[in-house]
């Protein structure tokens, strides 16, 4: 007999977004940054609408900072660049910690490749010899 998976048919699945955006964003003042040269202060709901004007979102950006930080941009993009610049930093790190792992110094502290590390070292055991 076959099991029964209707139970799980009429569950609803709800997204939440990362950030706070458009109608979610309530604040007195707000600093946009992004959209003009530099930043300026101005209500939540002026920023809103300028969003709304412009057919982009309104994305809290940080909310501790005083006043809270927004940006206007498509959400999509705004996640597409984040996620490429958080790849990106990723990809440093892994190579900063590879040269790390990888980097021999001789004698006097220069820093040297196992590969040269290991001529050197098979010079100077021949010398003895």
């Amino acid at each position: 007999m076959k099991p029964n998976n209707n139970r799980n048919r009429n569950v609803r699945v709800i997204k939440t977004n990362k950030h706070k955006l458009n109608n979610e964003v309530r604040f007195p003042q707000v600093r946009l940054v992004g959209f003009y040269d530099d930043p300026i202060l101005m209500s939540s709901y002026e920023a809103s609408k300028l969003a709304e004007e412009n057919e982009l979102d309104l994305i809290l950006i940080n909310e501790n900072q005083d006043p809270p930080i927004v940006r206007i941009e498509d959400y999509k993009k705004f996640l597409y660049d984040t996620e490429k610049a958080e790849k990106e930093k990723k990809k440093v790190e892994d190579e900063e910690k590879f040269m790390r792992e990888n980097q021999l110094f001789d004698i006097n502290g220069k820093v040297m490749d196992k590969e040269t590390f290991a001529a050197k070292y098979a010079l100077a055991l021949s010398k003895i010899k």
